[in-house]
């Protein structure tokens, strides 16, 4: 999903406003959906064995530390650093989910890379734009 965003903050714009304003749109989205995003992944559900709603209500506390976290390392969102802040929150957002089960987060992590090409969630842009 962080290539999509990135594709879409690079295309070029008419107005620096829009953009700006579309950059901001993106940050406020990630912040309040992208919880809902990661736990949405069919992956992510057999990863941690959980259902999309416990998932949801567990990891969406860490999201405004997440999205600061991404804040403190790249900056407000750009073009230049669209990728890199979502990585950063999503692997803060799975870090803090894999706390609650006293797991080492890599263990989430690898058996998401090791299943990667079962499923591609179609939905994370809907649920992010909702």
């Amino acid at each position: 999903m962080a290539s999509i965003l990135t594709s879409c903050a690079s295309e070029p714009q008419e107005e620096p406003v829009i953009h700006d304003a579309w950059l901001e749109l993106v940050a406020g989205k990630i912040e309040k959906n992208g919880g809902k995003v990661i736990c949405a992944n069919p992956i992510y559900q057999k990863c941690m064995n959980i259902s999309e709603g416990v998932c949801t209500v567990e990891i969406s506390p860490a999201s405004n530390y997440c999205a600061s976290d991404s804040i403190k390392r790249y900056g407000a969102l750009s073009e230049d650093n669209i990728e890199d802040y979502f990585v950063n929150y999503q692997a803060c957002m799975m870090f803090e989910h894999a706390r609650l089960y006293d797991l080492d987060w890599l263990v989430p992590l690898r058996c998401m890379s090791k299943n990667a090409n079962d499923h591609f969630d179609s939905r994370s842009l809907q649920i992010l734009f909702d």
